[in-house]
Formats: C-alpha cells, sequence, structure tokens
C-alpha cells in the first residue's frame, strides 16, 4: 500500500469540496480575513491571484463597503489559490448578498451540500443589511445535491 494514499475504507469527505464558509458584510471585511488567513500560511506557499484580488479588495476604506461579492480559494499543498470555481474550492468567502444573487442566477446551490464551518462575522451590520438574505442562503445549506460533480460516493462521510 502507497503510504501517500488514503486507507480503502475512508469516508471522509462529502457531496461536493467546499466545506467552509465565511458570511462577511463588506469586501473590506474578505480583506482583513485574507490578510489574517495568508499571515499563518507558510511563506514558501505561493497565493495565485494574489494582485488580482488585491486589485478588486485593496480599496480605500470609503470605496471597500461593498456588499456583493463571493471568494472561492482552494488551498493546496504548494498554494492558495483565489478565485477558483465553486465546486474546486475549500474555503468560501463572501457577503450573503453575493450568495443570494448567485444561487438565483444560477438556480444551483450544489457547492453549499457539504459545509462543514459556516462562520458569521460582524452578524451586527448584516442584520442591518437584510437578514433575509443571511435566511435564504442557510436554507440552501448541506441539501442533498441534484448533481454529482465528480464525487466518489465510496468516499462520503455518513
Amino acid at each position: 500500500m502507497n503510504p501517500d494514499s488514503p486507507p480503502g475504507d475512508v469516508q471522509d469527505q462529502g457531496f461536493t469540496r467546499p466545506s467552509v464558509l465565511v458570511l462577511l458584510p463588506f469586501r473590506n471585511s474578505a480583506l482583513h480575513w485574507f490578510h489574517a488567513f495568508t499571515s499563518h500560511t507558510p511563506p514558501s506557499l505561493q497565493i495565485e491571484n494574489q494582485a488580482r484580488f488585491l486589485a478588486e479588495y485593496d480599496l480605500p476604506p470609503r470605496c471597500n463597503l461593498d456588499n456583493n461579492f463571493r471568494i472561492r480559494v482552494k488551498l493546496t499543498r504548494k498554494s492558495v489559490q483565489m478565485f477558483t470555481e465553486f465546486y474546486g474550492c475549500d474555503l468560501i468567502l463572501a457577503s450573503p448578498l453575493g450568495l443570494r444573487q448567485s444561487i438565483e442566477k444560477e438556480k444551483n446551490t450544489n457547492y453549499l451540500t457539504s459545509i462543514k464551518v459556516l462562520i458569521v462575522d460582524q452578524m451586527d451590520a448584516l442584520i442591518m443589511q437584510n437578514w433575509d438574505h443571511v435566511r435564504f442562503m442557510m436554507s440552501h445549506l448541506n441539501k442533498l445535491p441534484k448533481e454529482s460533480h465528480d464525487t466518489d460516493f465510496s468516499r462520503i462521510k455518513p
């Protein structure tokens, strides 16, 4: 048996890859989370699309209060990849409005079927924005998926 491969009876996956969702009220909050997250990564880890992220999110404070955004982050052994596809990411940083618009546009919430950790940051600001967006998004968490999206059903956690 290869020491790098998991044992044959491992059931450690969900239906889709994304497992952490962080709800944030503003783009500047996503920037703070990004800096906090990357400050704890090894220096050898490459951060892909960092320039694009900083160009879109590192704006002056008055310009950085947009509440319609979603960032998908994929973690690998050698890199942190920003702006990946929903089904290929591990972490989603988003506003409730950004997720709601994505759900309503695509009519698909399968990427929210395996969220294990939900962090709601600055809930007081989210309540003042529109709590209905948060409730709408939470009503779509951990539902059975409508499509498989390359799911290995032998590894689904019971």
